[in-house]
This record gives C-alpha cells, sequence and structure tokens, in this order.
C-alpha cells in the first residue's frame, strides 16, 4: 500500500514562512550603528532633521545640504524623505534605522512572489523564488548598511509597478487604470533611484516572452515586426489595450 502523500502547506502559511525567515536572517543587524555614508548622510545632515528642508530634496541632489560645493548627479528626492521620516521616529536609535530596512526588504520579497505566481510559473516556484531573493547574500549590504534602503525602497516600488503593469494586460476594461497606477509606480521609483530606469526594458522582455507567440518570432522578418510592436507598447503605458502579436498584424506589417 503507497504511503499517504504529505499535505502541503497553504500559499499563505509558505510565504509567512518564508518573509519569516527573511526577517529572523536580518535581526542581528539591529545591533548594528551608523557607518561609513550612515554618518554624513544621516546623523550630520541638517537636511535630515528638519521638516522645513523637505521642499528642497526635489531640487538638489542627494548631498547637497552635507557638500553643498559639489556638484551631484544622484537625484533622490524620496529616498531623503525615507530618511526625513525615520529620523523623527529614531531620531540617533540605530536599531530603528536596521528595523525599518529590513521591513522594506521583507516586503520586497513579498512582491517577489506575487509577481512570480503573476507571471503564472507556479505557487511553489514562486515560493522559492521569494524564498532565494529573501535570503540571497547579495542583498547583505542593502539590508544591512542604512543607507543601503535605496535598494529594497527600489525594489518595492520597481516590483509594484511591474505588476500593475501585468494586471493591465488581463483586465480589459480597467487595463488604464492599471497602466496609470505602473505609471505613477514608475516614477515613484524613479524619484526613489535612478535605476529604476531599466523598468521598460523589463517590460519589453515581458512583452516578448509572455505575448508573443512562438511563431510570430519564427523568421527574421517577422521579427523586426514583433519587436517594433513590443518596443511600442511597453513604452506607451497609458495606451489602450490592444492585442499584441496577433499573426493577423504581423500579416498586414508586411503588405
Amino acid at each position: 500500500m503507497l504511503p499517504a502523500p504529505a499535505p502541503r502547506i497553504s500559499a499563505g502559511w509558505g510565504i509567512a514562512i518564508v518573509l519569516a525567515l527573511t526577517f529572523a536572517v536580518y535581526i542581528p543587524t539591529l545591533r548594528y550603528q551608523f557607518v561609513h555614508d550612515d554618518r554624513g548622510q544621516i546623523v550630520e545632515n541638517p537636511a535630515v532633521h528638519s521638516w522645513h528642508s523637505v521642499p528642497s530634496y526635489f531640487t538638489t541632489h542627494v548631498w547637497a545640504a552635507v557638500m553643498p560645493e559639489e556638484l551631484g548627479n544622484y537625484y533622490r528626492p524620496l529616498f531623503l524623505l525615507w530618511l526625513r521620516i525615520n529620523d523623527m521616529i529614531f531620531g540617533n536609535q540605530a536599531w530603528g534605522w536596521h528595523l525599518t530596512t529590513i521591513l522594506a526588504h521583507v516586503l520586497a520579497t513579498l512582491l517577489v512572489y506575487l509577481l512570480a505566481w503573476r507571471l503564472g510559473i507556479g505557487r511553489d516556484v514562486a515560493l522559492l523564488a521569494a524564498l532565494i531573493f529573501g535570503l540571497h547574500p547579495a542583498h547583505i549590504e542593502a539590508v544591512a548598511w542604512i543607507s543601503g534602503v535605496t535598494e529594497p525602497l527600489l525594489g518595492i516600488f520597481l516590483i509594484a509597478s511591474f505588476l500593475a503593469y501585468v494586471q493591465s494586460r488581463v483586465e480589459g476594461a480597467r487595463a488604464r487604470q492599471w497602466k496609470v497606477l505602473s505609471l505613477v509606480l514608475f516614477a515613484i521609483a524613479m524619484l526613489e533611484k535612478e535605476t529604476a530606469l531599466i523598468l521598460p526594458g523589463l517590460l519589453l522582455v515581458y512583452e516578448w516572452v509572455f505575448w508573443c507567440g512562438v511563431g510570430e518570432r519564427a523568421r527574421g522578418k517577422e521579427n523586426y515586426h514583433v519587436v517594433r510592436r513590443v518596443v511600442r507598447q511597453s513604452l506607451a503605458l497609458l495606451r489602450p489595450h490592444r492585442p499584441l502579436c496577433s499573426r493577423a498584424h504581423l500579416r498586414s506589417e508586411r503588405v
């Protein structure tokens, strides 16, 4: 007699365990102090200690209050706003800053799970993707270092924007609202860190993989028309929803 299959945990419990493990791994960082850029960017930065400085976040570079004579190319007003909020709550208590950084990473891990699941790769694979993302040592600097919080925050807004765009492709009548939300989240991500600029490229890959059939990519001439269509769809987030890679459209492009 074959043994009964082991019971599977629910999706809710599965992701809860992954998030708990992710949080637990970084609990030791609560003992860490301000180091390196944390001193100049937080402790010694007058702009972080006053709400009156908030408007300047949007008109100057991230180091302007500390090094006004320097020309900076880091425009991160929402990162500075994050620092201001943390300073208001925790002051110079470094453990609080580390706590919010860990929570930001945990939220980014949850969004990785939701995105993987939304792409249709299966619940178990989505849990594995979230587990790898949450515990991968590549994130140590971004989570253990207070000033590295730009990375988890970028992940939150970038993945949320991606999720909203994916939702727009299956919503039909409400596609425009989801695309607007995606665009807003993309703008927020850009104000948090410049590397959010990669999103259009990610959307292009998504359109190519999930919305173009193998037949449409079979020939070089068809490839040209498909790529042109994919780029146009990926960059025009606010356009009404239309089929991307239909054979009829490709035939009309070739005529």
